[in-house]
């Protein structure tokens, strides 16, 4: 594996997961700067580290990349992993202009290549046990997702249009897809209301999405950054078919009408799982639970959002008109 990226994420979260894949080792690293390239090869005695991507993607041998750099340098290194025929893991997300997400999916399928995205919350346990649940369920599901974000300082990377795209596209991307993974359908949004209008950059920081799917299913996300640190951070509410399960930050599953009630020792929100799934694929032993192609799918997804705050600040009727649209 060729590793590109070396900050926090990767560092505390994919190197780790990667150690634990069998056969499986990271050859080279590849970063912004020298310095980190060398710190991180040490860690991983890694053959060589290098300030110089496109070299990654071009040893021969490398197997595969695994990307993990600031959101905005994503789609040039995924569409040349791509290009080059190279399978490859990104980090979420895909792109952060969705022509950027089609061009990558597409070249992803003309070479034929397993390319996955990090939505690594549909490999969590619980998420899978919930998943399982619920295909034989017979009516629509009613999804509700809780984030309690941090607020961000105001010159965030993350809120910069260029490198990290702002809060939906760095983060709220996630919870787009976990909505649209449970109610097996893409879906489409429609409403979106948002109260960060004078929080400077990030006007992305609060924010209620409604989503709804062909079969009747409907799912409300709430992201809001005004919240107390102390209260955990994500909570999952579904309900289907007399049945309901909540997933409280992926520690604790209490079900009702359906399975039973678990808690683990730690937080698993699926980094683990989801490499296990990538390095399967790889070697042709599994199908990937989240495709590159899911990364289009969200990116429609954002800019549907995006429209409808923009409707919205300018139109208060317009939540109205599309909820009985």
């Amino acid at each position: 594996v060729g590793l590109i990226g070396c900050g926090g994420f990767a560092r505390s979260q994919i190197i780790p997961a990667l150690k634990q894949q069998s056969n499986v080792a990271i050859h080279a690293i590849g970063a912004a700067t020298g310095v980190s390239a060398a710190n991180v090869g040490r860690l991983v005695k890694a053959a060589y580290c290098t300030t110089d991507w496109d070299a990654v993607i071009k040893d021969p041998d490398v197997d595969a990349i695994v990307i993990a750099t600031r959101h905005g340098s994503h789609y040039p290194i995924a569409l040349a992993a791509a290009r080059a025929g190279k399978p490859f893991h990104v980090e979420k997300p895909l792109a952060i202009a969705t022509h950027e997400a089609r061009e990558i999916a597409e070249a992803v399928a003309s070479a034929e290549i397993p390319a996955c995205i990090g939505f690594n919350r549909r490999s969590a346990p619980f998420v899978s046990t919930l998943k399982s649940s619920l295909e034989n369920r017979i009516g629509p599901v009613d999804i509700l997702i809780r984030v309690n974000a941090n607020p961000l300082p105001a010159d965030h990377w993350t809120l910069d249009p260029e490198e990290g795209g702002g809060r939906l596209v760095g983060e709220g991307c996630h919870f787009l897809d976990l909505a649209a993974y449970l109610a097996d359908d893409p879906g489409r949004v429609v409403a979106a209301v948002s109260n960060g209008g004078d929080s400077g950059p990030d006007t992305e920081g609060n924010l209620t999405i409604v989503m709804r799917f062909a079969d009747g299913s409907r799912a409300t996300i709430l992201y809001g950054s005004s919240g107390n640190a102390g209260l955990p951070k994500e909570r999952i509410e579904v309900a289907w078919d007399g049945k309901s399960v909540v997933i409280d930050d992926f520690v604790r599953m209490d079900c009702h009408g359906v399975g039973g009630s678990r808690k683990l020792r730690k937080q698993d929100k699926g980094i683990l799982a989801h490499f296990t799934n990538f390095t399967s694929a790889l070697r042709g032993k599994a199908d990937l639970i989240a495709p590159v192609s899911v990364g289009t799918d969200v990116a429609l997804r954002i800019e549907e959002t995006r429209a409808q705050l923009a409707n919205v600040s300018s139109d208060s009727t317009s939540i109205d008109a599309a909820l009985s649209d």
